[in-house]
């Protein structure tokens, strides 16, 4: 999709239905992600369910108006949250040169 926009944090141990995955499509894992949510018309809860491994992701998906953001069931990999009036600022690591000030993990659920 056109301006569609992922920030990926983390590694694919494997797929737990590899019988349409048999092949890796691209080299970088976050790549690999984004190729399967295409694949999958952005069914973003179905292709997450499937990865086995660490990982933080924000996703922009622009032609359903969705931000998409989490991480892995066990919260191996931090999401940080910061929200004011004016802004929402996601990461997966603090700068410590520039921490964003009252940032809080992301709970897992």
């Amino acid at each position: 999709e056109t301006g569609t926009m992922r920030v990926w944090n983390g590694e694919l141990f494997g797929w737990r239905d590899r019988s349409d995955h048999s092949e890796l499509l691209v080299e970088n894992d976050g790549q690999q992600v984004l190729a399967e949510l295409k694949r999958a018309n952005f069914d973003v809860v179905s292709v997450l369910d499937k990865i086995q491994g660490p990982f933080a992701f924000v996703l922009w998906v622009p032609a359903s108006n969705t931000l998409w953001f989490g991480r892995d069931k066990l919260g191996r990999r931090s999401l940080l949250i910061h929200q004011t009036e004016e802004q929402l600022v996601l990461s997966s690591v603090s700068l410590p040169v520039n921490p964003v000030a009252g940032h809080s993990d992301a709970k897992v659920e």
